[in-house]
């Protein structure tokens, strides 16, 4: 099946969306996806922060997919220097 960007935004809302409404905490959550078009595609960004205000990290995201990945890289090699 190829995943469209009406399939992508229809699981958004038919399963993403009340799945997090199970958890009293979801304000708390952030998204994290990375650049393929569907994903960034306007219908797609705008259920995502309605969903995740200022809690996206995306390619025109809250917080640009590069940035996050060098977070993540930064995070990594701390955790890894407090194991060794």
């Amino acid at each position: 099946m190829t995943v469209t960007s009406n399939r992508y935004c229809e699981m958004l809302e038919n399963f993403l969306r009340p799945r997090l409404e199970e958890f009293d905490d979801s304000e708390d959550f952030w998204f994290q996806q990375d650049g393929a078009t569907v994903h960034t595609a306007r219908r797609s960004l705008e259920i995502l922060r309605e969903i995740f205000p200022s809690r996206l990290v995306s390619l025109r995201g809250d917080v640009e997919t590069l940035l996050a990945d060098c977070l993540h890289i930064t995070v990594k090699r701390a955790i890894h220097s407090e194991l060794n």
